[in-house]
């Protein structure tokens, strides 16, 4: 089905929820959920979110100080092979 570069948040959910259907993730419709609408939906989903921000996080410090430390060591290093 030609989509001219268009997608929809209905077409998003139809393969979020294949996706996790395949990976043997239990989906039930969301009108057939008995709670209130303040209570959080999946509570380790929202864990899981929390961790990945926390690594995520980690991940870009630890970016930058590799990125810091090879602009400082690479090029001694070069002129210490050059001149080796």
């Amino acid at each position: 089905m030609p989509n001219k570069g268009k997608y929809y948040e209905s077409q998003f959910e139809e393969v979020t929820i294949e996706l996790l259907t395949e990976a043997q993730w239990q989906y039930t419709f969301g009108d057939e959920l008995h709670r209130k609408y303040t209570d959080p939906l999946i509570e380790d989903v929202q864990r899981a979110i929390v961790i990945i921000y926390k690594c995520a996080n980690e991940a870009k410090q630890i970016a930058a100080e590799a990125d810091k430390l090879s602009r400082e060591v690479c090029p001694a290093l070069i002129q210490h092979i050059i001149h080796s």
